[in-house]
């Protein structure tokens, strides 16, 4: 990058000379570009948020840059971390590689918080679920168990006093 002055002469055979100074200036109007596309990112409420973003450029990576300064920081390295404890839900980060001729990439993403994580089979999973009986339901159980067992009683008694009376 940068203006370059160059001194052109031009000569014929009879030696008439002609010559011009000019400049060429070069300048940059490419793109970085992402060496991988960064992509959704989901993470457990509680959990530290860490995602190492990498863009390539022939004038290298001059700085990061993301809309959302509040939730999220981003070094000079391109690593995006939380900059304070994230809520359950959805955060839309838009994210920047910027050149030193302020060329970017930019891209946005999407980071879910979720209030447990999942098992990787797709489906939305609530963690460990609530073990404790309800006294309702164990008094219910006791209730079904006691007339089952009533029941049981009368029919040993009936077949008791049917075989007595054959005898």
């Amino acid at each position: 990058m940068g203006v370059y002055w160059l001194e052109i002469r031009a000569c014929d055979p009879y030696n008439n000379n002609a010559s011009a100074i000019i400049n060429v200036t070069v300048v940059d109007t490419t793109s970085p570009a992402w060496d991988f596309t960064p992509i959704t990112q989901t993470i457990e409420f509680g959990a530290g948020f860490s995602y190492d973003l990498n863009a390539s450029d022939l004038s290298g990576i001059a700085h990061w840059w993301i809309s959302d300064t509040a939730n999220f920081s981003i070094n000079g390295m391109g690593v995006v971390s939380n900059a304070t404890t994230l809520s359950v839900g959805e955060y839309w980060l838009e994210i920047r590689a910027c050149d030193p001729y302020n060329n970017y990439c930019t891209i946005v993403i999407k980071i879910i918080v979720q209030s447990s994580p999942t098992d990787g089979d797709g489906d939305d999973d609530t963690g460990p679920q609530d073990l404790t009986f309800p006294m309702e339901n164990l008094l219910i159980l006791i209730g079904i168990i006691g007339g089952v067992a009533a029941i049981g009683i009368v029919v040993v008694i009936m077949r008791r006093g049917r075989s007595a009376t054959i005898v």
